[in-house]
């Protein structure tokens, strides 16, 4: 008795599942489709982990925005032998900055870093106005590493350092001389201006160094992230 009980359940549930509406089902899934999208929505918003690589030509200052970033005034910086990772809280995401030396021997490991970081620092040195063929040479440089194709659409924050220089370019003949809409014509990009040292200087004693940092600095790293 128990056992055609039994059966006779199972066949009332058979008959119910091919009776559902398809519609209902389909609402279903697509409840749990949105569930799962709000789900990675909301796990998205929460703090995140990021990798920044930091290049340019040798002596661009590099290392020294870097070290402004974090509060620290040495203005006798050694280069960059090989690389060196720096990490940093910002907000609530956990950046990681890959500073790469800039010589000649050292841009053959760069292209070893492109696949893993989220956007790209690129320091020029501004004050090269006047002198064309290290112009020429850091425009270069800029164009061949940016052609690759694990960098394209990857956000680039193009920074004009050595303002202080008497006769420095300015971000607008950067933009021009780098050729960037032409170059990047789908990455974001955005070019800022630092003092050299990256530290900042009084406006009615521009020759005296003040120790602490460009607000620059942090001003476009944060356009950046």
């Amino acid at each position: 008795f128990i056992c055609q009980e039994l059966q006779s359940f199972m066949q009332s549930l058979d008959e119910d599942e091919r009776t559902l509406p398809s519609q209902s089902k389909d609402k279903s899934i697509a409840g749990d489709m949105k569930t799962n999208k709000a789900s990675s929505s909301a796990a998205s918003s929460g703090p995140k982990n990021i990798q920044i690589l930091v290049l340019g030509n040798g002596g661009a200052g590099k290392t020294s925005f870097i070290n402004a970033l974090q509060g620290k005034f040495d203005t006798n910086v050694r280069p960059t032998i090989g690389f060196r990772p720096t990490n940093m809280l910002m907000g609530e995401d956990k950046v990681k900055f890959y500073d790469l030396g800039g010589s000649v021997k050292i841009r053959g490991i760069w292209p070893e870093y492109f696949h893993d970081i989220h956007g790209i620092i690129y320091l020029v040195d501004s004050s090269v106005k006047g002198n064309e063929e290290a112009s020429l040479e850091s425009v270069q440089l800029f164009k061949d590493t940016l052609s690759h194709s694990t960098l394209r659409d990857k956000p680039l924050l193009l920074v004009a350092n050595k303002q202080d220089a008497p006769g420095a370019l300015s971000a607008d003949d950067i933009r021009e001389l780098y050729a960037l809409e032409t170059l990047l014509p789908t990455s974001p990009y955005h070019v800022a201006e630092t003092s050299s040292s990256c530290l900042s200087s009084s406006a009615d004693e521009p020759e005296v160094i003040e120790q602490e940092a460009d607000p620059r600095v942090e001003k476009s790293v944060e356009w950046l992230l």
